[in-house]
């Protein structure tokens, strides 16, 4: 949880986003994003410039699919500090509309307009209105695997027509911060399954035959070795990667762009 800067020229919540330089403020920010490393870096700017862009609360969340068992999420928060406790003690995340709505649509919308269908999402909707969400615009941030990996951005206000002039420059921008803020999170999911599974250049090298469809003959004429060798260091780096085999160690070395 990181507060908001506050009194920020040009882009303070309660100010329509009409002043000639918030675009290029917004912009600058979002543009440190693709260099960043450091999280608390990536959180400054990512605060800075969802505040440029008129929210006073913001989330990030990021759903990545490993199989039908496993999946991983990470999120960010802004703003009132009671609504990840919320989320988590409702344990919404299953049924949490706008990660639904990011999962199978790529415009941005406003959070009323996407529907919620069960007493679980409108409990959600409740809390959201209620902790910084009256107002929301709902981001997807969309990935070559489609539901697998995907990625949402909610901008939040307390005023509930906050969203509501439909502006370009901001809907433009939005969905650049999504964007970056879902790379960001990509590398550090490939960063942190890097460290822990210690593979190596050699190993990603296998998983690239195997995503070509080169079979274990054909990849040992290529590294001039025997075919059971391959066999064999495929079954260590399925270990590594906790894969039952080399085709789900493949699409889990691509979810986490290790390829």
């Amino acid at each position: 949880m990181l507060p908001y800067p506050h009194g920020h020229e040009n882009g303070s919540p309660g100010a329509p986003c009409n002043a000639p330089a918030w675009g290029l403020q917004a912009f600058e920010e979002i543009l440190k994003l693709a260099t960043l490393g450091e999280r608390e870096e990536v959180l400054t700017a990512f605060a800075k410039a969802t505040q440029l862009l008129g929210a006073t609360a913001a989330t990030f969340l990021s759903f990545v699919q490993d199989d039908a068992l496993l999946a991983t999420y990470r999120s960010i928060h802004l703003g009132h500090p009671a609504w990840p406790t919320e989320y988590a003690q409702g344990n919404w995340l299953t049924e949490d509309p706008w990660l639904a709505y990011a999962m199978r649509e790529s415009e941005p919308a406003l959070a009323r307009d996407i529907p919620t269908s069960s007493p679980k999402q409108r409990a959600f909707a409740e809390s959201a209105s209620r902790l910084g969400y009256a107002a929301a615009l709902i981001v997807p941030a969309p990935s070559p695997q489609g539901s697998s990996r995907v990625g949402v951005l909610c901008l939040g206000h307390d005023v509930e027509t906050r969203f509501d002039d439909g502006q370009a420059i901001r809907l433009l921008l939005t969905r650049s911060l999504a964007m970056e803020m879902h790379e960001w999170v990509r590398r550090t999911l490939r960063d942190d399954l890097l460290r822990r599974t210690g593979l190596s250049q050699t190993d990603l090298s296998l998983l690239g035959h195997e995503l070509a469809g080169r079979s274990s003959k054909a990849i040992a004429g290529l590294l001039g070795t025997e075919a059971k060798t391959i066999d064999c260091r495929f079954q260590r780096v399925c270990a590594k990667l906790n894969a039952p085999n080399r085709r789900t160690a493949v699409r889990v070395a691509l979810l986490y762009g290790l390829l």
